[in-house]
């Protein structure tokens, strides 16, 4: 008799909160392995690819383009699964999803890289710090794109977002440019 219980909304809700924090939980770190293999095949693509390829101008910003449409697909998919079985989370819950996605990938990617560089302990330290606080950022700004249109399907508020980030970070990279 209990396998599905209605809620105030008539929604189905089939699983009790400890189920629920351990599929958000899984949700978290499925998708953070999908993302870590994703950059360390992208990584080992640009590092082991023949020298003719790594001198192509064209490639680095290739492999670049590739690892962002990559999250953005992972991110999508994440929301979307995540949506199906939470359909009232909010904006924030999802773009907390992939932000936390994106750290634990980060964190365990620039673990990963640290022994192909040949630094101090203090450099290694500052270097996963920056890489894993860049990530971080890129990732909660795309993700709370993708969880926006994913929940409101606003898309032409999206699109006027999208337009105001790219001209504040336009303005800051001129700003930034003009003081060196």
């Amino acid at each position: 008799m209990q396998n599905t219980i209605l809620d105030q909304e008539g929604e189905a809700s089939a699983l009790s909160e400890p189920a629920k924090a351990n599929t958000r939980i899984v949700y978290v770190f499925l998708y953070s392995g999908i993302l870590f293999v994703a950059f360390a095949v992208n990584w080992f693509a640009q590092k082991y690819s023949p020298e003719h390829i790594r001198v192509n101008p064209y490639f680095l910003p290739l492999c670049a383009v590739v690892i962002f449409k990559a999250m953005i697909i992972i991110f999508i998919i994440a929301q979307r699964n995540f949506l199906k079985l939470f359909p009232r989370s909010s904006i924030l819950n999802l773009m907390f999803l992939c932000a936390l996605i994106g750290f634990i990938t980060a964190c365990c990617f620039t673990l990963m890289l640290q022994p192909f560089f040949e630094m101090t302990v203090y450099e290694r330290i500052i270097n996963m710090l920056e890489r894993v606080a860049t990530m971080a950022v890129i990732t909660t700004i795309v993700s709370f794109f993708i969880a926006f249109q994913l929940k409101t399907k606003k898309t032409a508020w999206l699109i006027i977002m999208l337009i105001a980030l790219l001209l504040l970070l336009s303005s800051i990279g001129m700003y930034f440019s003009k003081q060196l």
